[in-house]
């Protein structure tokens, strides 16, 4: 039963994979795009971001 779900489940991954173009030069261009504008986002957060001495801190 375990190998039929299984088999089942990388079926699935291979055809979700398939559709979506997984290990394409588009898909990897696309991704590198997308880490690229989100490294972006995150430095200007950084270079803008307030300083504050208040404590964040809220871990408990």
């Amino acid at each position: 039963m375990m190998k039929d779900f299984e088999k089942m489940m990388a079926d699935l991954v291979m055809e979700e994979e398939k559709k979506l173009g997984v290990n394409c030069l588009g898909f990897i261009r696309q991704h590198n795009e997308i880490m690229k504008m989100a490294g972006d986002m995150q430095r200007r957060y950084r270079k803008n971001a307030p300083t504050s001495t208040a404590n964040t801190d809220r871990s408990e």
